[in-house]
């Protein structure tokens, strides 16, 4: 999905005034969405279209891209119905189009020249410029697998949608969708490295514009949904999507299912994300300083983890203790 602001986000935990930002930027694209309704529609009777039993795909041309849309994205959204329950009434609509120009043209508005596919969760649709040149059948894949996860992501959440950080809607989105790889990891070492890493609250309302910089922050956002499977559970991952289709806030949800705040677990992602920025200093000082420095350096590393692991302990402690009023 695209809710790009640039660089800067609202705060986490917005206030009164971000609070009522929030509606109205809700409402627009509600507004927005309405208007658009009457101009796809349109587009599309000018289209050929293939159905499944849960997709409809809208192209102009080869059929064999719309076949292949549909047989990835009924993959996907069986994946899916298998963890999760989804439930759609209608067909989900996808846009196959052979250019940005006319994406834009479609969706009547400004796109960035880099971006492939995007998603429209409460309107069920999706628009997929088509890849071209050397794989483009596999890139194809990837950006339907994304797109539709998303889309699969507004059934199970429902109008709350709109509500949870973006962060966290690429990062399940990615993390549904395509395997983690060492390219990720390596997109979020090597900004590490240098002290370039995004924050988790820098990334609620939206994502840099760069191509560089949304890049990482795909990779950060897939990092830490994959740390709320591997560091906590699965179970607890479906119990917050039930809390946030039940319309509960995001951050109350969070904490009442993960047993902490979204601060701190931003805090605990970051240093498990750059762990292995550790030991790239590690080597590197290996090399410079000789084996000698070698068991220092290594103390110095298990340290810090132990005193991480003893911070997250003492959170979880604090929030097993009773509350004052109820004792």
């Amino acid at each position: 999905i695209d809710r790009s602001n640039g660089d800067t986000a609202q705060p986490m935990a917005p206030t009164t005034h971000a609070t009522s930002t929030r509606r109205l930027v809700v409402l627009l694209a509600v507004l927005w969405a309405a208007a658009a309704l009457l101009v796809w529609p349109a587009h599309a009777q000018t289209q050929s279209h293939l159905d499944s039993a849960h997709f409809r795909v809208f192209f102009d041309g080869d059929p064999t891209p719309a076949r292949r849309v549909l047989e990835v994205s009924e993959e996907l959204y069986a994946s899916i119905a298998r963890s999760y329950p989804l439930e759609v009434s209608e067909p989900i609509r996808t846009w196959l189009v052979a250019s940005t120009e006319e994406a834009e043209a479609l969706m009547d508005a400004p796109i960035r020249d880099w971006a492939r596919g995007y998603a429209f969760p409460l309107e069920r649709r999706i628009v997929i410029v088509n890849p071209t040149g050397v794989g483009r059948m596999e890139e194809l894949d990837r950006i339907t697998r994304h797109e539709v996860a998303h889309i699969c992501l507004g059934v199970l959440i429902g109008d709350h949608v709109t509500d949870i950080p973006l962060w966290f809607h690429e990062g399940f989105a990615m993390y549904v969708s395509e395997p983690w790889t060492m390219r990720h990891r390596w997109t979020v070492l090597g900004n590490a490295i240098f002290r370039a890493t995004i924050p988790l609250d820098a990334m609620t309302e939206g994502f840099p514009a760069e191509q560089d910089r949304a890049q990482l922050a795909y990779a950060e956002s897939f990092s830490a949904v994959r740390l709320l499977v591997n560091g906590y559970s699965f179970s607890q991952l479906k119990t917050l999507l039930e809390r946030l289709r039940r319309g509960e806030e995001f951050e109350q949800a969070f904490t009442t299912t993960f047993g902490v705040t979204t601060a701190m677990y931003a805090i605990d992602w970051h240093e498990t994300a750059t762990d292995g920025m550790e030991w790239l200093a590690l080597i590197g000082g290996v090399l410079a300083l000789g084996s000698f420095f070698t068991p220092f350096l290594v103390l110095g590393y298990w340290r810090r983890r132990r005193a991480r692991r003893a911070r997250m302990d003492e959170w979880a402690a604090e929030e097993a203790k009773p509350d004052a009023f109820f004792r």
